[in-house]
């Protein structure tokens, strides 16, 4: 119903283009800051597509799960600090989303015996601690993030205040049985 209401409003904006070009793009620029993220995911080529704007999307709303007290399972985890995004564990999550998506399998370890510690090794990220959460069948990372966030181990690890950095990455494979192939790796650095 949503995408009916955004889909009638944009022709009525380019109906008024045509008719008067006068000062029509400062409403359209408003409009667009003020458009909810559902509406900007239309605008996107892929949900697996990492550009600037998912990064900074899927940041915010990681944050936003971290920023509030949650219970995983039946323990309270309170409010954890803010996240930043790693290139490193991107490639790492990319890699295992790949796998996944390949060998058509959602787990820790696919076909490959890649382990999330050698993988996280191989993109030459150094940690002291790391978790790692997969899933499958979903279209964007805000569903991603909600599933992990009702599940009492993967919660955990999102909440989880010692990991400051993460890098989240997803595959397509249209023949698969889940389609799209999640990985989150959120870790600590090494201190030097």
């Amino acid at each position: 119903m949503a995408n009916r209401y955004l889909s009638l409003f944009l022709t009525c904006i380019a109906i008024a283009l045509g008719l008067s070009a006068c000062g029509v793009g400062n409403v359209i620029n408003e409009m667009k800051i003020k458009t909810s993220p559902e509406s900007q995911a239309v605008e996107e080529t892929s949900e697996c597509d990492f550009n600037e704007y998912r990064i900074a999307r899927t940041l915010a709303y990681i944050n936003r799960v971290r920023s509030e007290d949650r219970t995983c399972g039946n323990e309270l985890y309170h409010a954890a600090p803010s996240v930043s995004w790693d290139g490193q564990l991107y490639s790492a999550a990319q890699v295992h989303s790949e796998d996944m998506s390949i060998y058509d399998e959602i787990g820790h370890e696919v076909a490959r015996n890649s382990t999330s510690k050698s993988r996280i090794d191989d993109s030459g990220y150094n940690w002291s601690s790391f978790s790692e959460n997969v899933a499958g069948g979903l279209n964007s990372p805000e569903l991603a993030i909600d599933k992990w966030v009702a599940s009492p181990g993967h919660c955990i690890n999102i909440m989880n205040p010692s990991h400051t950095q993460i890098g989240m990455a997803c595959a397509i494979n249209n023949a698969s049985s889940y389609r799209t192939y999640w990985t989150l790796l959120l870790a600590t650095p090494e201190k030097r």
